[in-house]
């Protein structure tokens, strides 16, 4: 019974209209949802078990970040933040939304060929390696092209409508969707991992980057993580 209208239609910039028994009816003309979770990767588990969450959409729509534990190699006493670098960073938070931004932002005819480019690439992968997690692929190209006019908007002094999308801004934007598409893959695999892959991803990290080790070996590395050598 999860209503998911507010995510899907917030992310899309759809009208949202929610009528109530007895009460007067909510609507949004143009609805624009922003989220930002920070999550243990134990909640992405068994997440795509759900076919409402799937089925609709939702995973689809989440960009995705999958940070390699720092557990065991953390500076205990880092640096701080330079107050130079948090004097810049605050002026130009204020600067890109003290402006109200309206207009059409274009793209040069060198930035969208990148993007023809790259859109292509993306297809390729949809009908192979990324077959298993199309809801999420089949956004990619217009999400890098909505980051592109990000950077694009953030960097311009002036009207970013008065100037098409640079070739370096598609450049950076494009590798912004490489990056997520490597974390994609990994969140798509925990969100549907079984136990088996959680175990051979732990043998992978005992084995240590060895060309060979013998199966009694390894099974002494693990003791206590396997019962029976044949589990492992």
């Amino acid at each position: 019974g999860t209503n998911l209208d507010v995510y899907l239609k917030g992310h899309a910039g759809e009208p949202i209209t929610v009528d109530r028994i007895g009460r007067k009816s909510n609507h949004i003309s143009r609805p624009r949802l922003s989220m930002m979770l920070a999550i243990q990767p134990q909640v992405l588990n068994g997440l795509m078990d759900n076919p409402t969450f799937r089925g609709r959409g939702l995973c689809g729509r989440f960009l995705y970040a999958v940070c390699k534990s720092n557990v065991g190699r953390r500076k205990i006493s880092p640096a701080p933040i330079p107050g130079e670098i948090k004097t810049e960073y605050r002026q130009f938070v204020r600067r890109i939304l003290a402006d109200p931004g309206r207009g059409i932002i274009r793209l040069s005819p060198e930035a969208d060929a990148i993007r023809k480019e790259y859109q292509a690439y993306i297809e390729e992968k949809l009908g192979g390696e990324w077959e298993h997690m199309c809801d999420w692929g089949g956004k990619l190209v217009g999400t890098m092209v909505r980051i592109a006019a990000l950077m694009h908007a953030a960097e311009v002094r002036g009207d970013p409508c008065e100037m098409p999308i640079s070739v370096e801004a598609m450049t950076a934007a494009t590798s912004i969707a490489e990056f997520l598409g490597a974390h994609a893959a990994a969140a798509y695999q925990t969100m549907g991992a079984d136990e088996s892959y959680e175990d051979a991803k732990y043998l992978l990290r005992r084995i240590g980057g060895r060309d060979e080790i013998g199966k009694r070996d390894l099974f002494d590395l693990c003791k206590g993580k396997f019962k029976k050598m044949e589990v492992m």
